[in-house]
């Protein structure tokens, strides 16, 4: 059998699919518009966010000329050349993406004269101040180098060949262990001394480019999505047909096929056919006990 479609039901699943795929269309460009970044911005982020340095700003915002602003961030970084290093630096026709570490006595001077620069619809700021991984290693320091000190006079008066290999054993071991330990101290201090700072520079476009960009993906979204959801619908129909073909070749039979509205029998009764549609009942010969008897 055949699933039979009503031309009310036909312009009722044509409507939803318009509108379900006029909203797919502009809320799925909104986010996409949202998150939309370079994959060097990608990267850049992850880096970011994965680096110990104490205190890291990131800025995203879009100005008018991006080449003029190019100058104009290296101009800053002559001034500062001594005091910062540029981690990561990609241009391209319309962004940049720059990352760099700075030292904390110049981060602010840096960081104010970014924002002097002229702007368009600052999109994102924030600062992360990051104080509670800092870690006093001094004692754990203190204690190894008391051992290695040990180890180091006992050494000459050991006379067994293997108790001068386990010792020198163990005093390389405390030697590796402290090696370790100054260079997370270095580390902290480094990160501690510098910030990070992460740029995401656009150029601005004009309103009719937005509006034509805009338009011209929202149309090639819905008219994608619509057609995707044509042929889902399709193919959902077809399914069911199958499926319901199946059933009637296993004799499963659904209320509109055999033994269903008009069949020989109902589903939970014990009625026969009734007269209407041929079928035969027994006639019952009634008799009346007072007219028999002369009432």
């Amino acid at each position: 059998m055949k699933i039979k479609l009503t031309k009310q039901l036909k312009i009722l699943l044509i409507l939803v699919i318009i509108g379900i795929a006029f909203f797919v269309a502009r809320n799925g460009f909104r986010v996409a518009s949202r998150d939309n970044l370079p994959r060097e911005a990608l990267v850049a982020g992850r880096v970011f966010r994965d680096s110990s340095n104490f205190q890291k700003h990131e800025i995203h915002f879009n100005v008018e000329d991006i080449n003029g602003f190019i100058v104009f961030l290296s101009s800053i970084e002559v001034l500062h050349a001594d005091s910062m290093r540029v981690l990561q630096r990609n241009i391209s026709m319309n962004s940049l993406i720059y990352l760099a570490e700075i030292r904390n006595s110049v981060f602010n001077q840096f960081l104010y004269k970014i924002r002097d620069f002229e702007t368009f619809e600052v999109k994102k700021e924030q600062s992360v101040n990051i104080t509670e991984i800092s870690v006093d290693y001094s004692e754990r320091i203190a204690v190894f180098e008391d051992r290695r000190q040990r180890l180091v006079k006992s050494l000459p008066n050991i006379e067994n060949q293997s108790r001068i290999n386990e010792a020198e054993n163990q005093l390389m071991a405390i030697q590796t262990e402290l090696d370790s330990l100054r260079r997370l101290v270095l580390e902290q201090e480094h990160y501690s001394n510098n910030s990070l700072l992460f740029l995401v520079i656009n150029q601005a476009q004009s309103g009719m480019k937005n509006l034509f960009n805009f338009n011209s993906h929202f149309i090639v979204r819905f008219v994608a999505i619509f057609f995707m959801l044509i042929v889902l619908l399709i193919l959902f129909i077809i399914v069911i047909d199958l499926i319901l073909r199946i059933m009637s070749w296993l004799g499963i039979h659904t209320s509109t096929g055999k033994g269903g509205r008009y069949g020989s029998y109902k589903y939970g009764s014990y009625k026969y056919r009734n007269r209407r549609y041929g079928g035969s009942q027994r006639k019952v010969k009634r008799v009346y006990k007072d007219r028999e008897n002369g009432g």
